[in-house]
């Protein structure tokens, strides 16, 4: 079993939590606005990474915006090495050591998960069903 890694995000750290910082599922959620936008969840909250892509605080793409979609596709084309080098990116602000400006930052863009509506993270193609 893996050590749980404490967050400064306080409900992460819980032993009852599914989503501590050793866990950061993808998905796609709206609040009451509607709008669908890209998500981490981490203890209780969701990280709006749609969010922190515009404002430019952490990006998957040097280049393009890939997390302005409603989905998670773009962001998966880029394939294993960016999906590694964003989830250690995004441990490491989440992290219990990360500095104030940091937690300020993704505080901002973050929603409790009860105030959210959780939608279909990636757009399915060519599904085929036997």
């Amino acid at each position: 079993m893996t050590d749980l890694m404490l967050s400064w995000v306080d409900s992460a750290n819980s032993a009852e939590t599914p989503f501590p910082l050793n866990n950061l599922p993808y998905g796609v959620f709206s609040v009451e606005d509607g709008a669908l936008h890209c998500g981490v969840a981490i203890g209780d909250r969701i990280i709006d990474v749609t969010g922190l892509e515009a404002a430019g605080v952490l990006r998957a793409d040097a280049v393009a915006d890939v997390l302005d979609a409603p989905n998670w596709n773009d962001f998966m084309e880029l394939g294993p090495k960016v999906w590694a080098d964003y989830r250690a990116r995004m441990q490491a602000m989440l992290a219990a050591d990360a500095d104030e400006a940091t937690q300020d930052a993704l505080t901002k863009y973050s929603v409790p998960m009860a105030d959210a509506t959780l939608h279909m993270p990636i757009q399915v193609a060519e599904y085929t069903d036997f």
